[in-house]
């Protein structure tokens, strides 16, 4: 697997290792297959959320003649009586059920319960819930944790295909996520049970078995994600479905027997780019769409149309600037642009010191700020500069030596330990143990204290200058870096 092809999602097979790549399918002529609803019996997990709701409406609309919504707070759901009378008013015989479909023994006394001359002819598996799985990040966490997180989907579905093997079944089909195909940032158990109805809806599509599991993305009007989530989505391109769309794509689906598809409204342009910014993603090698988004990188078309403006390069602006003003100078720009990309106010609620991460950046905030710093360099900079460069003090420090003469080796010295630091606090202790990570920090803190002893002869001068440094006043210390930095001008202007 660790091939230098680059593939990062791999099947093994017999017949060799299988890469993963997402295609366009094409709309071949539908099956004959009249009428798919027109008397059916539909049991619909989840059938009292949002999505079930959209589901059983236009089933009901299509002939369902009776739909059974399983739901763990049954009756009880917010709206259920007002759906309930809405499926009868065309003409639908309706139940809402009470029913943990994880339970298999409740699932069971559910299905026995069914009167024997209407037995159940489709099942739509739409049950599941977006769990909070910041607990599951860190160091420690068993297999049952994680299998929690994802049970609804997961042993839902495995229950209703063991359970209705007796019925006859016509359509069974599973909802799932395209967080299955694509992943999705601090839910990788949401995103392995999504992965598990694939895999199911194949397994049973070789058992000569009907299966159908679309992994979907977000739909409006209610679903899975709440607004701050669906506004999270859309900005990495990944838009909202209206339900009569997502709608009549499944029954797209169903009328050409698709087995495993994902239905999705992506913005190429806006998508591509944040999910290939950090690696190459051999998942998107065939959608050509998505290859021509990678080809017109925005932050080279920018540096190129301000070139052609006909403004002064910063590099020229620094060239005229004295080092502690050119270090000040892109300190100020990384700052300003980091609070326009995080909606803040200004640079001075920007603690510089602080880490990327911890000021909330994500890929898609990391992408637009690498393309604001590329428009203002005149050139372009790497993909990952934000997260090469564990803070604002730390990327500034970078441009100052990229573009203005470089930074002291103390700074850069600095700056890596401000990035180390950083990088130490997300590490589990395992992690820091099998690397043996300790040790080799303290060789090279003693090997710190050896060259500060040499620069001043003896421990007893370095601690000299830790006192003077305790009882030093703001004003000399100023008065040094002036001094060190070569500056002319009063303390004051100094940032503190």
């Amino acid at each position: 697997l660790a091939a230098p092809d680059g593939e990062d999602q791999v099947a093994i097979r017999p017949a060799g290792l299988r890469g993963k790549r997402m295609v366009r399918v094409p709309l071949r002529p539908a099956d004959a297959v009249p009428d798919r609803w027109q008397g059916a019996r539909v049991l619909i997990t989840g059938g009292t959320g949002a999505i079930g709701g959209h589901v059983a409406r236009r089933l009901a609309a299509a002939g369902a003649a009776r739909l059974i919504l399983v739901g763990r707070r049954g009756p009880d759901a917010d709206g259920a009586a007002e759906l309930l009378a809405e499926l009868s008013g065309h003409g639908a015989h309706a139940t809402i059920e009470s029913c943990d479909v994880t339970d298999a023994d409740a699932l069971a006394r559910l299905l026995d319960a069914q009167p024997a001359d209407e037995p159940i002819t489709a099942v739509i598996h739409a049950a599941g819930t977006l769990p909070d799985e910041a607990d599951l990040l860190g160091a420690g966490v068993d297999a049952d944790a994680v299998l929690a997180a994802g049970r609804a989907k997961i042993a839902g579905a495995a229950n209703l295909d063991r359970l209705l093997a007796g019925h006859p079944v016509t359509e069974f089909i599973l909802f799932g996520s395209g967080a299955s195909v694509w992943g999705t940032g601090g839910r990788p158990a949401y995103a392995a049970a999504n992965a598990y109805l694939d895999a199911l809806a194949r397994r049973r599509a070789a058992r000569g078995l009907p299966a159908t599991c679309v992994s979907w993305g977000s739909w409006a009007g209610g679903g899975m994600v709440e607004e701050q989530t669906a506004e999270q989505l859309r900005r990495r391109g990944l838009n909202e479905m209206p339900p009569p769309a997502a709608l009549r794509a499944l029954e797209q689906a169903l009328d050409r027997g698709e087995r495993q598809l994902v239905v999705a409204d992506i913005d190429w342009e806006k998508f591509a780019p944040v999910y290939a910014f950090a690696r190459r993603r051999p998942l998107l090698l065939d959608l050509p769409e998505a290859q021509r988004a990678l080809a017109d990188d925005p932050a080279r078309e920018s540096t190129t149309d301000a070139e052609a403006s006909g403004g002064v390069p910063l590099t020229e602006v620094l060239a005229d600037l004295i080092p502690a003003e050119r270090a000040r100078m892109l300190l100020d720009l990384v700052r300003t642009n980091v609070a326009a990309v995080l909606g803040h106010d200004g640079a001075q609620d920007v603690d510089p010191r602080r880490a990327f991460k911890e000021l909330g950046f994500d890929s898609v905030t990391a992408v637009d700020l690498r393309n604001r710093l590329s428009r203002s360099a005149g050139r372009v900079l790497p993909a990952t500069v934000v997260f090469d460069h564990a803070s604002p003090q730390a990327l500034a420090e970078y441009l100052l030596a990229e573009l203005g003469g470089g930074a002291e080796p103390a700074a850069s010295l600095a700056s890596e330990v401000d990035r180390l630091e950083s990088l130490i606090g997300g590490l589990a202790r395992e992690a820091v143990e099998r690397t043996r990570v300790a040790p080799r920090l303290r060789a090279l803190a003693a090997r710190l204290d050896t060259a500060f002893d040499t620069a001043f002869g003896g421990g007893r001068e370095r601690e000299g200058v830790a006192d003077l440094l305790a009882e030093a006043t703001a004003e000399d210390v100023f008065e040094l870096l002036d001094k060190e930095l070569g500056t002319d001008g009063p303390a004051g202007e100094l940032d503190g």
